[in-house]
């Protein structure tokens, strides 16, 4: 093997090309705070997300408060005759069906409309707004089935976790505790694995318009050839998304604090429209330093895993591992 043509800095590349593709390119990022709602393409935010929804349905569990549906489902009407009481029960069943879709259609077409719009840009400027929601609607079922395989594994493994959890709580012995810890490792494979079969076959679909059936067969074949590189890539976007968020919170409070002192000093002397007006500054801070860093970080992730597709589908490609390895047994020769 010819070592040199494979030992190129390829983290390097693909992290720097994906930093600048999703800074210059912020007129996406409009995309990238919708196609978040379903697929953020990280690793952190979603083994957060999941393991709060999982301490909670745990507890309920416990406390036998079994499943919690809508406040709408759980609570009575009083002095509303039964029959009132169901239509308005019925209508709001049906518009909280209606946002979920709406919601839903919105955050597929905006996947696809991200994907294009970092794959197909030229040197300067990425496609036209227009173009990016064109493709985007124009893939929407494949897209659609996607999000629904990948929500509905995920799922599934975060129920994998649920049991093991809640009985490491009630009875917390060794091997409970034990097979807790491997259901969580479990699930962050599959979190893994079903983040790259999406961001992988999302790729396929709109930059080689291949169908659903397709880019699933070859992104398997690339996650199976290429599966040392996934899982680095996998811990180096945990890391990464760890140290956006502590920018962030980091950020937050040095902003905060001017806003917290003047907040004390409106208090002390009983000034309430000032009070008000900076609780509400302190609000708006919190969720633009937020929002910012939160959609930078979408198209970010989703630039990384469009980077490591091409240069997967290349071929020419190893991951860290490989190459160090490599590289040693060279010398050694």
């Amino acid at each position: 093997m010819n070592f040199k043509k494979w030992n190129r800095p390829f983290y390097r590349d693909v992290l720097r090309d994906a930093f600048f593709l999703a800074w210059r390119h912020r007129k996406l990022w409009i995309f990238a705070l919708f196609a978040c709602i379903l697929q953020t393409g990280g690793i952190i935010d979603v083994v957060l997300t999941s393991s709060a929804v999982i301490t909670r349905q745990a507890k309920n569990l416990i406390g036998n408060g079994g499943w919690m549906g809508p406040p709408f489902f759980n609570t009575e009407l009083s002095g509303v005759p039964g029959a009132i009481s169901a239509i308005s029960k019925i209508e709001s069943l049906m518009l909280v069906v209606l946002l979920v879709i709406t919601v839903f259609v919105v955050s597929v077409i905006a996947q696809g409309a991200l994907a294009y719009g970092l794959g197909a840009r030229t040197d300067k400027e990425s496609p036209p707004f227009r173009a990016c929601l064109t493709v985007g609607a124009k893939n929407f079922w494949s897209i659609a089935f996607l999000n629904i395989m990948t929500l509905g594994v995920m799922w599934l493994a975060r129920f994998i976790v649920l049991i093991p959890y809640t009985y490491s709580i009630t009875n917390a012995t060794w091997l409970s505790v034990i097979g807790y810890i491997i259901a969580f490792f479990v699930f962050l494979v599959v979190v893994t694995g079903m983040t790259t079969i999406h961001m992988f076959s999302l790729n396929a679909i709109i930059l080689r318009s291949e169908t659903i059936k397709n880019a699933l067969e070859d992104t398997y074949i690339l996650f199976k050839k290429h599966w040392l590189m996934v899982v680095e890539v996998a811990a180096l976007l945990f890391i990464i998304g760890f140290g956006l968020l502590l920018a962030a919170v980091t950020l937050t409070i040095l902003a905060e604090i001017p806003l917290f002192l003047m907040l004390i000093l409106a208090a002390l002397f009983h000034w309430m429209v000032l009070l008000e007006f900076l609780f509400g500054m302190g609000i708006a801070v919190l969720v633009v330093i937020f929002g910012l860093f939160g959609v930078w970080s979408v198209s970010f992730q989703y630039a990384v895993w469009q980077r490591l597709y091409l240069r997967t589908e290349g071929g020419s490609v190893m991951s860290k591992i490989h190459r160090l390895i490599s590289g040693l047994l060279d010398r050694k020769k």
